[in-house]
């Protein structure tokens, strides 16, 4: 898998609230630097909004580091949502059943519950945005 990552913050139109973009492959070499951020989101942050519609790839490493960041959240009594995971990242997280933990274990994402959506292409799993 590639090593390329990238993670950026930017504000959100919600106050309290920030959005942090992924783009790349979510593997063992790159998670590092996604928990990092996810991690000083969640620090500085009552709300964060995990942004996956530019990954192209997500293994176990990318699910562990999105349940760390999750508890972390839970443990300082803010939220974290996950948004637009699609393909084999939605495929995953669905497998794995964190999307259901991510999306109804948070209050935010439960104030938005979306049932699943159809795919977008055949044989690709989309998941409900939750996000503001």
């Amino acid at each position: 898998m590639s090593t390329s990552l990238t993670v950026g913050e930017e504000a959100s139109p919600h106050p309290d609230t920030v959005i942090v973009r992924v783009t790349g492959d979510l593997d063992l070499d790159t998670c590092p630097l996604l928990l990092l951020s996810l991690l000083a989101a969640v620090g500085e942050h009552p709300t964060v909004c995990c942004d996956l519609s530019e990954v192209t790839f997500c293994c176990a490493a990318g699910v562990s580091a999105l349940l760390t960041v999750a508890h972390e959240a839970e443990g300082r009594g803010h939220r974290f949502v996950v948004r637009g995971a699609h393909g084999v990242t939605a495929r995953v997280l669905r497998d794995t059943g964190v999307d259901e933990f991510l999306r109804l274990g948070r209050r935010l994402a439960a104030e938005h519950e979306v049932a699943r959506r159809p795919a977008d292409r055949p044989g690709e799993a989309t998941l409900p945005d939750p996000c503001p």
